[in-house]
């Protein structure tokens, strides 16, 4: 799951899902086949993606939502960090 993370890097480049903000969703689909190969091949979906995929799709959002919003709570501590 982190090297398919590392795909974002490479998914951002392509102009529709970068101008998109799709990058999330096609990382998402990279790591639901390869649950599906998991279902396939061994039967049985990895704990690994049962525990850390939810927690990923939460921390996603959450990324998504600072992006977005920029809130200004996030603002101060960013600043706060950076000795502003």
């Amino acid at each position: 799951m982190a090297s398919c993370q590392l795909m974002q890097a490479a998914f951002v480049r392509f102009h529709y899902i970068g101008y998109h903000d799709l990058f999330y969703p096609a990382l998402d689909v990279l790591i639901v086949v390869g649950m599906l190969r998991d279902l396939v091949v061994d039967r049985r979906v990895g704990k690994v993606y049962l525990y850390v995929f939810p927690a990923m799709l939460v921390l996603q959002a959450f990324a998504s939502y600072l992006e977005r919003g920029n809130p200004s709570w996030w603002q101060s501590t960013t600043r706060m960090i950076l000795g502003l």
